[in-house]
């Protein structure tokens, strides 16, 4: 208990609070930042068929039921691998806390989304941060770890793919597709790294940097 204290829940409410804060300031004084907008707009002009069709598969892939179908399912695996109820878990416990941050902070923010022609039916919270890539960051990264810890040649080249690969392509998707700012996108990937990395200390004590690099 005492380390779920110190891991999450203290460090949790500060990053929270944070995030807020953040987004109170980008709703404040900066009245909603919209000069980053002009790379949502440049994006927009560079819209192709080709690019339409891969960004959706890559946005889609970060909707909430698959997103939670996938953790259950990657952590049956784990388990089944390792039997370490940990792994099993690990990867929707860094989901359900990133979760829980995402949807604290933009209540409070309440940003609306880019004013450029949405390619998805936008879910109703605000913008920042990006809820979708902070998923996909905390669950990747999570992955990544399991996999680099089992100490097969063959999985530890998947550790990077997954850490450093797929966070930044569902960014992308996300700017692309009109649905997110850039803060959003890059507030998320700091928010899902965060919460892979207090899940794996508040899990695996033992491996106090194993899944940091």
């Amino acid at each position: 208990m005492q380390r779920f204290v110190r891991e999450i829940l203290v460090p949790g409410a500060a990053i929270t609070g944070a995030i807020a804060a953040a987004g109170k300031v980008i709703m404040g004084p900066l009245r909603g930042f919209p000069q980053e907008d002009v790379i949502n707009r440049a994006l927009v002009e560079r819209r192709t068929p080709a690019g339409n069709r891969w960004t959706w598969a890559a946005s889609t892939y970060t909707d909430v039921p698959q997103t939670i179908s996938m953790a259950v399912v990657y952590g049956a695996l784990a388990y089944r691998s390792t039997r370490d109820w940990r792994e099993g878990v690990a990867a929707m416990a860094s989901i359900a806390l990133e979760t829980v941050c995402f949807m604290a902070a933009a209540h409070a923010t309440g940003r609306p989304r880019p004013d450029v022609e949405w390619l998805d039916r936008p879910r109703p919270t605000s913008s920042f941060p990006s809820g979708h890539t902070g998923a996909t960051t905390a669950m990747h990264t999570t992955l990544a770890g399991t996999l680099e810890r089992s100490g097969h040649a063959s999985t530890r080249l998947l550790g990077p793919v997954l850490r450093y690969g797929l966070p930044p392509v569902v960014g992308y998707s996300r700017l692309y597709r009109g649905m997110h700012h850039p803060s959003d996108v890059v507030t998320g990937i700091g928010l899902g790294l965060w919460s892979a990395h207090a899940v794996r200390r508040a899990l695996f004590p033992e491996h106090p940097r194993a899944d940091l690099t």
